[in-house]
Order: structure tokens, then sequence, then C-alpha cells
């Protein structure tokens, strides 16, 4: 069994926050994410984060690329337990550290940005790598009212004027890029899209705070039913990857990112089957949460082989759709009422 044929896109990234009303004015503000809908967990068990009773308030964004939400952000305050720790303190520190959004206007952007009084760590500017088959991306980064970094980034050259702003990648910091890659790969089944490496220092570097300098190495990956959206992940050569990635579900900060899947049962067989014994054991059940308004969830978190939290979840059901019959069944069984025969 492999779990690659049961995820059908990369569908949520999760934040904590300590103030949701603050975190949605800044990403409203910054971005072009949009609350869509809101989530109000109300007290109930979080097994797989060891609570018994636990509760939260979020809300679900997304950008307009899309007809439909693709890749969103949920923004999650917990009730309870509280909200702890902080975000990473450096760009540097292993873990989720960074989201990205992607632009046609990177100075209008930061105009607007410096305007509505955010801080951004270093004004719009490039980091010395093209992409490949376009430009060198300029780019500037702010952090959320917690200190989760958030970038804004140009869109690569050749670009289409019409094209709305949107999210574009989540950051992974690792100190083994390939074990990471593999995992990905291997593992979930994403999509190996490109590498880029730093051949020199790049000074004063702009990703945030913790030193004036760094080199880096870094891999892309996408899902291929949704390639607008990917996954960056980065070893920093200079000054060094340091710490672990956030040890409490409850800490501020990029806490984990969802997988969509069809099946969470065949999604999770198949993740458990995949995962060495050490990873395997800490794969939790299913569980069904109460997001409230009649919303609900069924999901799974794991960790990958860095530490990084992941989740399954299960894609929302559509009403009928899988209890209907065939479209010649449901002919054949219509003519037959027609007809007057069973």
């Amino acid at each position: 069994m492999v779990l690659r044929p049961h995820v059908n896109r990369v569908r949520e990234i999760t934040v904590n926050v300590s103030d949701l009303g603050a975190s949605i004015g800044f990403y409203e503000s910054l971005t072009p994410l949009r609350v869509y809908a809101r989530t109000h967990a109300p007290t109930q068990p979080f097994r797989a984060f060891g609570v018994e009773e636990g509760s939260f308030d979020g809300a679900l964004l997304a950008d307009s690329s899309s007809s439909q939400p693709g890749v969103s952000v949920h923004l999650v305050q917990w009730t309870s337990p509280a909200p702890s720790g902080r975000a990473y303190p450096s760009f540097f520190h292993q873990g989720l550290y960074r989201m990205c959004v992607l632009t046609n206007d990177v100075d209008g952007r930061y105009e607007k940005a410096v305007a509505a009084g955010h801080r951004s760590f270093l004004p719009p500017r490039g980091h010395g790598i093209s992409v490949p088959g376009g430009t060198e991306g300029r780019s500037f980064i702010c952090p959320d009212p917690d200190g989760t970094a958030v970038q804004t980034t140009a869109r690569p050259s050749p670009r289409r004027p019409d094209l709305p702003d949107q999210l574009y990648h989540v950051n992974v910091v690792s100190r083994d890029v390939d074990g990471s890659r593999r995992f990905l790969q291997d593992v979930v089944g994403l999509d190996y899209v490109k590498r880029l490496t730093s051949e020199k220092t790049i000074s004063p570097i702009g990703f945030g705070l913790g030193a004036d300098s760094g080199r880096f190495d870094a891999a892309f990956l996408w899902h291929r039913g949704d390639q607008r959206f990917s996954i960056d992940i980065v070893n920093w050569f200079e000054p060094g990857v340091v710490g672990e990635p956030y040890v409490s579900p409850f800490n501020v900060g990029i806490q984990r990112l969802g997988f969509e899947v069809d099946d969470i049962a065949a999604g999770v067989a198949a993740l458990r089957e995949q995962l060495p014994e050490d990873l395997r054991a800490q794969v939790h059940d299913p569980e069904a949460w109460d997001l409230g308004d009649g919303r609900t969830r069924t999901c799974v978190q794991f960790r990958g082989p860095d530490g990084i939290a992941y989740e399954l979840i299960e894609q929302d059901p559509y009403s009928g759709a899988r209890d209907s019959p065939w479209p010649d069944e449901a002919f054949a069984q219509a003519r037959a009422a027609r007809e007057g025969r069973p």
C-alpha cells in the first residue's frame, strides 16, 4: 500500500495565534488572503495532542486565484489549553518557519505594508539566485503579531499582469534537505520541482532575525493536482540550522501542514506501512473534530523524519455522491419507474 494515490492536494497550513482578531487584521491587510469561514471548536477531546478537553476559535483564509479555496491558512487561537511559547526566534531554526505569497507588484505591496504599520526585516531585495526559466525574485518579509514570518515575493518573469496575488509556498527548515525531500516524495507522494543553491553568502539577508548573512540549499516540491503552491525545503549552510520543531501543538507559529486524502482509513493504513517503525508508532488513529456551525473534520496527525508536524484530512463529503447510483443505473431506475416496473 502507498499513500500517494490517496492524496488529493495540499490543503491547509495551520498557524497558531494568540489573538485571532489581530492576526486576521494582519493577514488581510498584508496578503491576498481573506477569511471565507470561521471555526468554533467546542470543548472536546484532542487525543492526538494529549488533551481530553480542548477548544479553539479559528478562521480559514484563502486567496482569489480559484473559485474554490485552494490551499487555506487556518488561524487557530486555542482557548483551552491557552496558546503557548513564541514563534521561532531565527530564520534558520528547524521547523515550518515562513509562508510566502506571490505578487506582480512587490514594491506596491511593500509601500502598502509600511503604510499599514507592518515591520519588514528589510525592503524588497533579491537573494542572488534566479529562478530557473525566470528572473531573480525580489521579496520582503514581515513578522505577524506572534512573530511568524510572512514573505511577499515578486512573480518571476515572464509574468501575466492579470494574474491575482496568491499564496505561493510554505518553508520547511531542515538539516537534511534530501531526507526531507525523500519523505515528501516517497511517502506523501509530492513531485520534485527544482533545486536552488546559493554559491555565495547573502548579506544583508532579509529572511528574519538571528544573523546578518546566510547561504542556503533548497528543494521545491508540489502536488501534481495543484501546481500553484509548493513546499520549499531549506538547509542553511550559513549560519547553520539550529533547534527543533515545536514540541507543543499549542505553540504559536506555523504548527503543521495538512494534506487532503480521499479515504482517511486507507490513507492512514498506507502511511503506517510506509513509515519506519520509529515514526509509525506516533501515528494516532483518526479523530473526528467538531469545528462548529455544522463543520466537521476527520484527521490524523504525524511527523516526518525531521520532526515537522503534518496532518491527513479526509475530503469533505458531497451530499449523496457516494450513495447515488451510477448514471446508467439511475437512468434505468427512472425508466422503470415511468413504465411502472419494479
